[in-house]
């Protein structure tokens, strides 16, 4: 595989992709390497057959992670007989962090460490924090100027509207997602339920189970998802998922948004960033707006139950009266509940993008070895 494509797969977290540039790398000094992503750090093992000291692997190994331009705050480099944690970027190293491998280590002392690796906040990440601030700022901003407001509106609709469409489809109704020009905001227009349809998503994932079969991970996860699937089909959970997906389809994208402006993921500048944090931001508050008005203001509360043009009920009074049976506000209660849990997902996401990006690799793998 050439170089450029294996930065590309290093920079998203394939081990593999790292190990193959380490490794050619360090050919010439007769050394290999092993990868493995920990808790946010990069995990190296060295073997060496040759002559090479460790503080040339080390300068070497440090150049090699500078060009691949990996989002690791951490290193740790290993040999049999000696370990190194640094910081890419680190051309030298302190002794007090060269320790013996066959060193015991105390409980208490591997406790702490563990400790400062979850909860300290490296340099990038105070940056990504920062964004997120101005973005939060930047969304109450926005939402203060009712023609701004109302322009921005249309995001969280579309995305709405898709989202009941996507589910419909997934289930066997065909949809048509589309604005309403008359009462305001959309509507998803939707069909008899279709079994060539149906038969068509199981043809799906037959697909994509025999693609994956030779990787045993992949492929019970699949199967569980699939089973999953089939309930949901064959009782009205499904029409739940529907409802509740048109809100449920808003806070996922809120969380992408959220996790590019967090990351950088797919952008150029920082601008886009601060921008994806305004929009994240943007879509969990008028979410959450809501539930408020919904919850604590009467009059709003009687609007939202009057539904759209007092003919089509609204996605939470559908969930709450004819599916759940529970009261409209306990819904909106867990709905506000759902958002701020969405948030926190998002920070785990970024926060530990290592770990499940690393994971995802390994799902992806056609066959385990």
């Amino acid at each position: 595989m050439k170089e450029p494509r294996l930065i590309t797969l290093a920079q998203q977290g394939n081990e593999k992709a790292i190990a193959t540039l380490l490794n050619r790398f360090l050919a010439h000094k007769q050394v290999t390497v092993s990868v493995r992503s920990q808790l946010d750090f990069l995990d190296i093992k060295v073997q060496s057959t040759g002559n090479c000291d460790r503080e040339t692997i080390l300068i070497l190994c440090d150049r090699a992670l500078m060009k691949m331009q990996l989002s690791y705050p951490e290193i740790r480099l290993s040999a049999p007989d000696w370990q190194v944690l640094f910081s890419p970027g680190d051309y030298t190293y302190k002794s007090s962090t060269v320790t013996p491998a066959k060193t015991t280590v105390k409980p208490s002392q591997s406790f702490l460490k563990l400790s400062q690796v979850c909860l300290a906040i490296p340099p990038r990440d105070r940056q990504a924090y920062q964004i997120l601030v101005a973005g939060l700022l930047g969304a109450i901003l926005l939402m203060s100027f009712p023609p701004i407001y109302f322009i921005l509106s249309y995001l969280p609709t579309i995305i709405h509207e898709l989202g009941h469409a996507v589910f419909g489809w997934l289930f066997g109704y065909p949809s048509l997602p589309s604005f309403d020009f008359v009462n305001g905001g959309g509507i998803t227009l939707r069909g008899n339920q279709s079994f060539v349809i149906i038969l068509g998503v199981y043809f799906a994932i037959s697909s994509f189970l025999y693609f994956y079969h030779r990787n045993r991970l992949t492929l019970k996860i699949s199967l569980v998802i699939t089973a999953i699937y089939t309930v949901c089909l064959l009782t009205n959970w499904h029409t739940i998922l529907i409802i509740f997906m048109g809100h449920g389809c808003e806070l996922l994208f809120a969380s992408i948004f959220g996790y590019r402006a967090l990351s950088g993921a797919a952008c150029r500048h920082q601008l886009e960033q601060f921008l994806y944090a305004i929009l994240s931001f943007f879509i969990f508050l008028t979410n959450l707006e809501l539930a408020w008005l919904v919850i604590f203001n009467p009059q709003m509360r009687s609007l939202y139950e009057m539904g759209k043009g007092g003919i089509v009920d609204s996605d939470f009074v559908r969930l709450a009266r004819d599916y759940l049976g529970i009261n409209l506000i306990v819904m909106m209660a867990i709905f506000a509940l759902f958002c701020c849990l969405s948030m926190i997902a998002t920070w785990g996401v970024y926060r530990y993008r290592h770990i499940w990006q690393s994971g995802l690799w390994r799902l992806l793998e056609r066959e385990t070895r």
